[in-house]
């Protein structure tokens, strides 16, 4: 199940089962809603291919399975559609992954504005250095 905010029954023990679930298959992508839960597997999974990144280019929510590279997409369009701003709230332990997700949404963003808004893939493109100054402190996990 790609998203748990359609279970019938919402209790920790059920979310937890079916994170782990999706875990153990390698699915470390799962919507509650709105809201995606990434889970570090501590390892490389082959998610962030070429290949796959160019899914998310064009896509509906249903078609994939969920991915950060579609929260990118999301609120790429939905910034386009609005002329407002987007934000992502991005939220974990130490050595959780917080800074490889981030990377991971600003990589995909650029790629979005590649065919259409120069101006706007250089100005995010200036980003990385801040990410990589944020996320490199060392802790017990990494």
């Amino acid at each position: 199940m790609s998203d748990l905010a359609i279970l019938d029954e919402l209790t920790v023990e059920s979310i937890l089962s079916h994170l782990k679930e999706r875990y153990d298959g390698d699915q470390i992508y799962t919507y509650v809603g709105d809201i995606l839960i990434a889970i570090n597997p501590y390892q490389t999974l082959p998610l962030y291919s070429s290949k796959i990144q160019t899914k998310y280019l064009r896509c509906q929510r249903a078609d994939h399975d969920p991915h950060i590279y579609y929260l990118a997409y999301n609120a790429y369009e939905a910034m386009l559609r609005t002329k407002s701003n987007q934000a992502f709230v991005i939220s974990g332990e130490s050595g959780g992954g917080k800074t490889e997700s981030t990377k991971f949404l600003v990589n995909h963003v650029i790629e979005l504005c590649k065919a259409s808004n120069k101006e706007l893939e250089d100005r995010i493109t200036q980003l990385n250095p801040l990410i990589e100054a944020f996320g490199n402190a060392k802790t017990v996990m990494n």
